[in-house]
């Protein structure tokens, strides 16, 4: 039980951002089925981090007005949920508030981050890594889009998972690194662009780009690194090789990816049917209709999910009008995102878990352009610590 009051919150962090990769792997040992296991260990990592919380409170007045926002929100959600008899969407608003709550009582500057979440981090990916194996994933000329199983269609949310367990680096990073641990950081990244370019995912380029320029910048910037850059840029060097050894197709993949990304840009930016990228047209047209939408529903909006667009942002101020689209726009994108900028790049005192839950949020803010419901959980799942975070240790604005 000692164990799991030091370590339990950073075991739950890393599980609650990773734990999707365990989930898959529950599922296809036929333990849960689908939704209930990722569900499970939702669960699961809000009580370790429940169980291992320390609750001193922070010497700042909170910002009432962004978490009476962010309540207000999911209040939204909810009662939209039962009015409409969306069950799925009812446990997500009811996930959104078990966060809450968690991140609320948990003053994560004080959470032990060390090694451990790191490791911990990468056994999640090494896991999902054993199971795409198993229906060849990773042979060799293989150009096919890949996820945990063919009925499994989520490719964003395998990479967005991945680069998540990537910034967990920082962790050891700043505990206790060592050339063992910074052999297996340059793995490790190698890995997760491995595993973004097998997925086919565009939209998480931004946040691999992030994460790998921020986590090697801090490499740099770490003392034992700037007595021995020339054996470190070795060490990495060879890292990469290595994973390039092991992936041979890497280099097939990587310029079909481009292909793929290139014309989603053209099909997006165009708007014409010539570049056949059905999902970039979709998107084109669904935008188009939730803007009409908009326009036509200017105060109260369409209604809660009356129309899918694959664009959270908009399809908030679609469906909710201004109001509600307002204040998502604000709570969800601008206040996160602004905090999140200033903590990275120009607060040289900012703390671990502050350099932590920033960059999580920035890899993961493109997907309110392109993923998903604006309540979905995958939303929730980065927004609600960040927001927290900032609402709590943050001078108002």
């Amino acid at each position: 039980m000692n164990y799991l009051r030091v370590n339990g919150s950073q075991l739950g962090l890393v599980l609650y951002f990773c734990g999707v990769f365990i989930s898959w792997q529950i599922q296809a040992l036929g333990i849960l089925p689908r939704f209930l296991d990722i569900g499970v260990i939702l669960i699961l990592s809000l009580a370790l981090m429940f169980v291992g919380r320390v609750t001193t409170s922070n010497n700042k007045r909170d910002n009432l007005f962004i978490l009476a926002g962010l309540i207000i929100l999911l209040l939204y959600a909810l009662l939209s949920s039962l009015v409409i008899n969306d069950y799925k969407n009812l446990i997500w608003s009811l996930f959104g508030f078990a966060a809450f709550s968690v991140f609320y009582s948990l003053n994560i500057e004080k959470t032990n981050l060390s090694y451990l979440a790191f490791y911990f981090a990468l056994f999640c990916c090494l896991v999902y890594l054993a199971q795409l194996s198993t229906n060849s994933a990773l042979a060799i000329n293989s150009l096919v889009r890949h996820t945990a199983t063919e009925e499994n269609k989520a490719f964003g949310l395998v990479s967005y998972t991945a680069i998540a367990a990537l910034c967990f680096s920082l962790a050891t990073i700043n505990s206790s690194l060592n050339y063992r641990r910074l052999f297996l950081i340059y793995l490790f990244q190698a890995l997760v662009f491995f595993l973004v370019l097998i997925s086919g995912a565009r939209s998480p380029l931004f946040g691999l780009a992030l994460a790998l320029l921020y986590i090697n910048y801090i490499l740099f910037r770490h003392p034992m690194l700037k007595r021995n850059k020339v054996n470190i840029l070795l060490i990495g060097f060879a890292t990469i090789v290595l994973g390039a050894f092991f992936f041979d197709s890497i280099s097939l993949r990587f310029f079909a990816f481009i292909d793929f990304l290139s014309r989603g840009l053209l099909t997006l930016f165009n708007s014409s049917g010539y570049f056949a990228d059905a999902a970039a047209l979709a998107r084109v047209y669904q935008r188009e209709i939730a803007l009409n939408q908009f326009v036509e529903h200017f105060y109260f909006g369409a209604g809660f999910k009356y129309f899918w667009v694959d664009f959270p942002l908009l399809q908030a101020f679609s469906n909710g009008g201004v109001f509600f689209g307002g204040v998502y726009l604000l709570v969800f994108f601008i206040y996160p995102f602004k905090h999140s900028i200033v903590t990275l790049f120009f607060n040289s005192k900012a703390s671990l878990a502050g350099q932590l839950l920033s960059l999580l949020y920035l890899c993961n803010s493109p997907r309110l352009f392109l993923h998903g419901q604006p309540y979905d959980w995958q939303h929730m799942l980065y927004v609600i610590p960040a927001v927290v975070y900032f609402a709590r240790t943050q001078k108002s604005g």
